[in-house]
């Protein structure tokens, strides 16, 4: 075998471990980020699945009955009622065009916001009048723990988050107070699971986030 056949086997063969070597490094962060994801979501899933009847319990003096739903949550957190990392990243995006239609025909609809890419703070303001501000009401928002997972990994500050992600909320529709729940209805009869998150009021910024 000749030099330069030994070189190319050589080179073949830093290549090869080197591409190993970084699909084994992939896995491993991909691994140790999937465990972090699963775990945010657990306590996530657990203090929500706890608050309510451990919080009654205790106001009622029933200690015991608090134990046994502390339990209970902690039993459905461990049957892994929530959906993997992998899921929620692979999971289709909404399509809107029925439900808003529907929308449109049963309330008072002012105005549609696609949230996409620049979140609240690029894509609200479109649909907001001069002299009127969409303030958005941050606790009402029912933002997927993935997000919050995103958020502690990459050291994001919360307005960045809401500048660049649509948190948990594919479109925002501004109707009349009166007609709120004749739109509820209508998205929700589509399978959108809709709820208010905020108001119109007098104000120049467009949109308020608090």
């Amino acid at each position: 075998m000749d030099k330069k056949s030994i070189i190319g086997i050589a080179v073949v063969a830093v290549l090869f471990l080197g591409f190993a070597y970084f699909n084994s490094q992939q896995q491993k962060e991909y691994l140790e980020q999937k465990a972090a994801y699963e775990a945010y979501v657990d306590s996530v899933a657990a203090a929500a699945r706890a608050a309510a009847p451990v919080a009654d319990s205790l106001a009622s003096g029933n200690g015991v009955q608090a134990e046994v739903a502390a339990a209970e949550a902690a039993a459905a957190v461990r049957e892994r009622q929530v959906e993997t990392l992998g899921e929620a990243l692979l999971r289709p995006t909404v399509i809107y065009v029925k439900p808003v239609l529907r929308c449109i025909d049963a309330a008072d609809v002012r105005g549609v916001s696609h949230i996409t890419g620049g979140g609240f703070y690029e894509n609200v303001p479109r649909c907001i009048p001069d002299g009127l501000c969409a303030r958005i009401d941050k606790a009402a928002i029912r933002t997927p723990a993935v997000f919050g997972l995103l958020q502690a990994k990459g050291g994001i500050d919360e307005h960045d988050m809401f500048n660049t992600f649509n948190m948990g909320v594919g479109m925002i529709v501004v109707v009349s107070p009166e007609t709120a729940e004749a739109a509820l209805g209508a998205l929700r009869a589509e399978g959108i699971d809709a709820y208010v998150c905020g108001e119109i009021v007098t104000g120049e910024e467009k949109i308020c986030l608090c």
